[in-house]
């Protein structure tokens, strides 16, 4: 499991490469890997932008899948996901891509977990 607490977006690309580290030591799957850091700083970008408060990113490796677990500290809740997100829209582009790279994406409170594909 990796585990970290960012609080600011110039934290990200060194918490992205830890990330990338511990990923690696379970898989070499480039595409897993490169999906992996666009869903986690999406994710996180989204927390530290939106509620204005440090992101908490945990990352799993088990049964050939990853997951991520992004958890605002604050009690900032964003918008349920949508399955018909609007890519044409100024917002919610990213959480559309986020979503064509998810197997499952689910916001329970302030955490969202995204189980990639494979």
């Amino acid at each position: 499991m990796f585990f970290s607490r960012i609080n600011s977006i110039e934290k990200i690309r060194d918490v992205l490469n830890d990330m990338q580290f511990y990923i690696e030591s379970n898989t070499n799957d480039e595409n897993n890997i490169f999906n992996s850091r666009l869903v986690a700083c999406e994710l996180v970008t989204n927390v530290l932008v939106h509620s204005k408060c440090p992101a908490l990113l945990q990352v799993n490796y088990y049964s050939e899948k990853i997951e991520i677990v992004v958890e605002s500290e604050s009690c900032f809740v964003a918008e349920n996901i949508k399955d018909n997100i609007d890519a044409s829209s100024p917002c919610g582009r990213g959480l559309f891509i986020v979503n064509s790279l998810c197997e499952k994406l689910y916001r329970d409170g302030k955490k969202t977990t995204a189980i990639l594909k494979n």
